[in-house]
């Protein structure tokens, strides 16, 4: 008996995975967009870029 029922737990169980598994992903996800978010990150990273080299620079006129 308790052969029986680890056996259909068993089936059970490997079926019910292949039901609920997720489904393959596309084969062409296409492209990625840079949208408004990256762009401004990558804007206020130049900007603080020229600000310390500015600073640097105007840091060492003064040495």
């Amino acid at each position: 008996m308790k052969r029986i029922l680890f056996i259909s737990t068993l089936v059970l169980g490997l079926g019910l995975t292949t039901v609920w598994s997720q489904p393959q992903p596309p084969d062409d996800p296409g492209d990625v967009p840079i949208d408004g978010g990256l762009s401004l990150l990558v804007a206020s990273g130049l900007g603080y870029g020229v600000y310390r080299y500015k600073k640097a620079k105007n840091s060492q006129k003064d040495s």
